[in-house]
């Protein structure tokens, strides 16, 4: 018995392509951002100059890390939200 076997060949999905960029690039910045606002925080401190006006430094901390929050905050939704397409997408193969 001679059968042939025929290779499954599935063809990229731009969309599928397209999310996934989307998905990396909103990463990649929210990323981006929660550094720059380490290294605010971080440039804050070792600066002696800081100290002079205490209330002002206290607040600017204070600004830098709600600012990481936000972007830690908008990098877990994308995390959460690529984790639940990827189940998604199990799912609808196992029917």
């Amino acid at each position: 018995d001679m059968s042939i076997k025929v290779a499954s060949i599935t063809k990229p999905n731009p969309i599928e392509e397209l999310k996934e960029e989307i998905i990396l690039a909103l990463k990649e910045d929210f990323l981006a951002n929660i550094e720059r606002h380490r290294l605010n925080i971080e440039i804050m401190l070792r600066s002696p100059t800081a100290l002079q006006n205490h209330e002002g430094f206290m607040e600017g901390i204070v600004e830098e890390l709600r600012k990481i929050g936000d972007f830690g905050s908008l990098l877990a939704a994308v995390e959460f939200m690529e984790d639940r397409g990827k189940e998604d997408g199990e799912e609808g193969e196992k029917k």
